[in-house]
C-alpha cells in the first residue's frame, strides 16, 4: 500500500545520486524494495497512532506539486509542522518528501546515503545489502 502513495521512483534518485544513474535496473529495482521498507520506518517513527494531524493549507508547489502544511499534536501536548510534498501520480498524489520543522527527510537521507556511498566506492548494491542489514536487525 505504501507503495501506491510514495514517490520511490523520484525519492530513490534523490537520495542515490549518481550511483543511481550508473546502477543497472536490477539494481535499483532492490533499492527501490529497500527504500521503500526505510521510509516505512522512517514514517512510523516520525508520525504515531496517537498523533493528531490538522490540514492547515494546501499551497501549489511550482507547476504541478502541491505542499500540503498540517500541524501534528502528540498526546504530550507537543506541537509540529509538518509539510508533505506531493505530486500527481496515478490519479491521485503520492509524497516524494516530507518536511518536519524545516527538516526534510529526503535530504537527510540523501546526505547519510552520500557517505555511505562514498565509502562502498559509490556502489547502490552495496548500499542496498548494507540498508537490507540494517533493517532486518531492527526486527
Amino acid at each position: 500500500m505504501l507503495e501506491r502513495h510514495l514517490d520511490l521512483g523520484e525519492i530513490a534518485r534523490k537520495v542515490a545520486g549518481k550511483a543511481w544513474d550508473s546502477a543497472s535496473e536490477s539494481e535499483r529495482r532492490k533499492f527501490l524494495i529497500v527504500l521503500r521498507d526505510v521510509m516505512a520506518v522512517e514514517l512510523d517513527r516520525r508520525i504515531r497512532g496517537d498523533d493528531r494531524l490538522r490540514i492547515n493549507e494546501a499551497k501549489p508547489l511550482g507547476a504541478r506539486d502541491v505542499v500540503v502544511l498540517t500541524s501534528q499534536m502528540r498526546r504530550d501536548g507537543s506541537a509540529r509542522r509538518i509539510d508533505w510534498k506531493m505530486r500527481p501520480c496515478g490519479g491521485s498524489f503520492c509524497l516524494f518528501d516530507l518536511v518536519g520543522n524545516g527538516a526534510s527527510l529526503t535530504v537527510a537521507r540523501r546526505d547519510d546515503y552520500a557517505v555511505r556511498l562514498k565509502a562502498l566506492d559509490g556502489s547502490l548494491a552495496a548500499l542496498t545489502r548494507s540498508l537490507r542489514a540494517e533493517l532486518d536487525g531492527r526486527k
